[in-house]
């Protein structure tokens, strides 16, 4: 497969404008000030943001628990149309690890762009309430959810006919565990599950992943990163097993996130 991808994309364009955002969400107009500005650096207010927007792209009505990540409109709906322009296509099945309780990558894939979805996810609490907004958005129908129970892709999900793996992976070191352990520590909002990649350097899920997905003949493996030195190192690993492999960087601002695509046609 020959690809014709760009090293660094823009994805600004992905990210609803506060204003259509408001319209939609009395919520979201009570944390307005007097220019209609809102905190982004306060959680409920990017709370309230990020559930109007995923309102506003595709319909979705959303729960978000106070102890989970809230997860980025723009980006999530930039992961799938880099696919989606590039690999996929209306139809195919697809298989995400790690969906989180608001299963919002695999939501917006099965309402905005008609994939058929494998979803998994490790904590149970998050699973029962990533099930509660799948059947909100009467999703049931796109979307397999399972939990994984420790499992990453082997021995959790058949993969037959699987055309594309995603990953937003967790991506912080050993170190930081104690942090998702004890509420008293302070730390990025987000479960022990979602925060914790493992090893001195966050990678240890990353490269189970990886070796897991290229193991059940994935055909297209995709990850989406937060870190430079992790994209370097995916490459490195899928460098091994013979694969083609793209690195895009997306851009919001000084935001920064690499997303590896590789594949084995």
């Amino acid at each position: 497969m020959d690809l014709h991808l760009r090293d660094q994309i823009d994805i600004t364009p992905w990210c609803i404008r506060l204003a259509p955002a408001a319209a939609l969400s009395a919520e979201l107009r009570s944390f307005q000030n007097s220019r209609g500005r809102i905190d982004f650096g306060d959680t409920d207010s990017v709370n309230a943001y990020n559930r109007a927007a995923f309102k506003v792209m595709a319909d979705l009505e959303l729960i978000i628990p106070d102890r989970n990540l809230v997860p980025t409109a723009c980006l999530r709906q930039a992961y799938l149309t880099v696919l989606l322009d590039s690999i996929l296509q209306r139809g195919d099945r697809i298989l995400e690890i790690g969906t989180g309780a608001t299963a919002a990558i695999a939501m917006l894939a099965a309402k905005a762009h008609g994939l058929r979805v494998v979803a998994t996810e490790i904590d149970p609490e998050s699973h029962q309430i990533a099930l509660q907004n799948i059947r909100r958005n009467q999703l049931t129908e796109m979307i397999d959810l399972q939990l994984s129970r420790g499992g990453i892709i082997k021995d959790v999900v058949e993969t037959t006919g699987i055309r594309a793996v995603l990953c937003y992976p967790p991506t912080y070191p050993e170190a930081d565990r104690e942090t998702y352990q004890n509420e008293e520590v302070g730390g990025f909002k987000g479960t022990e599950s979602e925060m914790i990649g493992g090893g001195d350097d966050g990678y240890d899920f990353i490269r189970q992943y990886l070796d897991e997905a290229v193991a059940a003949a994935i055909p297209v493996i995709t990850i989406l990163l937060i870190f430079e030195s992790h994209a370097d190192l995916a490459e490195d690993q899928l460098s091994t097993y013979q694969r083609n492999i793209y690195r895009i960087r997306l851009n919001a601002g000084t935001r920064k996130r690499y997303l590896i695509i590789s594949t084995g046609e």
